[in-house]
């Protein structure tokens, strides 16, 4: 039971490009930090 080489290298591939991934990591905390910033009033 084992995967190909060709197999393995695409699963090291990222998913998205990082500065896409970065981009929406920030909306997302910008998110959560504004809740939480609502909340503490």
């Amino acid at each position: 039971m084992k995967i190909s080489t060709d197999t393995a290298l695409r699963l090291e591939e990222p998913l998205m490009p990082y500065d896409q991934y970065v981009g929406e990591a920030n909306v997302h905390w910008d998110k959560i930090m504004a809740t939480i910033k609502n909340r503490a009033g």
